[in-house]
């Protein structure tokens, strides 16, 4: 009888631990704030904040970054490197989240769409590693040429035409993410533009996607069975168009959001839990129509310490174009990172002196008409005031402000000789290098004689209430996965 007891009482608590769970998750739903709508969830294709972050919990890759930070065995669940080849032995429990078995033949066909130039990836660069990458991308090979072959439905090998110490971590990130090609072709166009059309193999699957009054809900995926099963049941994802992130968040209507450098205080002074990344500089750029010495005379006049006020705006003044973040991990020293950027000292005697010279050398012997175009955020706005001020009593050098609400198009026109000044941000998307520095020279590609002049560092930020616990953001793609994050109930 006892016997019968201790077995019906296991019994009833194997039961209560399939229904309830026993594994610490939760069936709480996290709400949070995306700092702007997205436009696509395919993984090739993301580009922007938001759509990198939900991209993140949507889909795994071949290798995964774990809570602590550090890489991690995705869909692979070992690995061999020979050499320049990899191969990677593939979850056999692997799934999408329509039940379909997940095969080493579906990252072939994501590698190749994410190298293909007529996929326009927008960070294609990562996996120019690869064997056959750069000429696919150049147009010059086929796509079947890459270096990415399925030796059978769960061995993936990998061979890359140059070492890259990075390689492991760059797995990690979106552009290298699985994708079915039967499912894409039946998305006819689509793929990852709506509900239908996206196919899930990460912790989370998408529920629903409202995109006429923006709303986005992930729930805990049934059909993953990897290491990072979600420890809440869902993340609703929104963007207000009538309120502001900070807002959403003090009203209670969210319990995180993305807020700027100039929130953060009011956030914190709310009882709020802040965690910042330092991953962008704000960048002046100068016309090379300009002469050298103008152009000299303008970096002398820009007294960073006056302008960057850190209790005011929440950011720092930059002596270089790198942030913070690429020095995790030793990836930066500073000698390398203060040398041959060209931030010049304040001096403000020279700098007139330069200038006054420079004009005198013009043709009409006077400082031509110039407008300066800057990206429109609240927080730098005051900046670009006092500096323009103190080029004027200083310089006795009238420039004309004007604000663009699109980054990307500033960007564009940043590359056209008709545009004088801008003030614009670059952002670190991950914590490499050579990522940051191509897209740092993709604003000054089209006209290498402009000067480009750092002025101040701005951090990612992210605010959460005191009942959402293991929310950690990092410079992997997305900043944050949320299958980490618990919610108390």
């Amino acid at each position: 009888m006892y016997i019968k007891r201790i077995l019906s009482f296991i019994l009833i608590m194997a039961i209560a631990c399939f229904i309830v769970g026993c594994d610490e998750s939760s069936d709480a739903r996290v709400y949070f704030e995306l700092p702007e709508i997205p436009k696509t969830l395919d993984p090739q294709t993301a580009s922007t904040d938001a759509e990198l972050l939900i991209v993140r919990n949507l889909y795994e890759g071949l290798m995964r970054i774990d809570d602590e930070g550090n890489l991690a065995n995705g869909v692979a669940e070992r690995h061999e490197k020979n050499g320049n080849e990899y191969t990677f032995y593939l979850n056999r429990d692997a799934k999408w989240d329509s039940g379909e078995e997940l095969t080493a033949d579906d990252f072939v066909f994501g590698f190749r769409r994410a190298v293909d130039p007529k996929t326009n990836s927008p960070f294609a660069k990562r996996l120019m590693c690869i064997m056959g990458a750069k000429e696919i991308n150049a147009g010059i090979k086929d796509i079947t040429a890459l270096g990415v072959l399925a030796v059978d439905k769960h061995t993936l090998k990998i061979t890359l035409s140059e070492e890259d110490a990075e390689f492991l971590n760059t797995l990690t990130m979106a552009p290298c993410m699985p994708c079915n090609e039967e499912f894409f072709e039946s998305c006819v166009g689509k793929y990852g533009l709506e509900q239908k059309c996206v196919l899930a193999n990460g912790s989370y699957y998408l529920a629903k996607w409202n995109q006429n009054e923006f709303g986005i809900r992930i729930y805990k995926n049934a059909q993953y069975f990897g290491n990072f099963k979600a420890q809440n049941g869902g993340v609703f994802l929104s963007k207000s168009n009538k309120n502001t992130a900070l807002n959403e968040l003090l009203d209670k209507k969210v319990d995180a959001a993305f807020l700027r450098s100039s929130e953060i205080l009011s956030a914190k002074k709310s009882g709020y839990e802040i965690q910042s990344l330092e991953n962008i500089c704000w960048l002046l750029t100068i016309s090379g129509e300009y002469s050298s010495e103008m152009r000299s005379a303008f970096a002398m006049s820009i007294d960073r310490e006056s302008l960057i006020n850190d209790e005011d705006y929440g950011i720092t003044a930059a002596y270089s174009v790198y942030p913070g973040t690429l020095f995790f991990n030793g990836k930066l020293d500073l000698q390398t990172a203060i040398s041959g950027v060209g931030v010049r000292d304040y001096d403000a005697p020279a700098a007139k002196t330069a200038f006054s010279a420079a004009v005198k050398r013009t043709e009409d012997k006077k400082f031509p008409k110039t407008t300066l175009y800057y990206y429109n955020d609240e927080m730098m706005k005051p900046v670009i005031n006092d500096m323009i001020g103190h080029w004027q009593k200083t310089l006795s050098a009238f420039i004309n402000m004007e604000a663009s609400d699109n980054l990307e198009v500033l960007q564009r026109e940043i590359s056209q000789p008709s545009l004088q000044m801008a003030v614009f941000p670059v952002t670190a998307k991950s914590d490499s290098i050579l990522e940051y520095i191509n897209m740092f020279a993709k604003t000054n590609t089209a006209r290498p004689q402009d000067t480009i002049i750092p002025i101040c560092f701005d951090s990612t930020n992210i605010a959460y209430q005191k009942t959402i616990s293991n929310l950690k953001l990092d410079t992997s793609n997305g900043y944050i996965d949320f299958s980490f994050v618990l919610k108390e109930e």
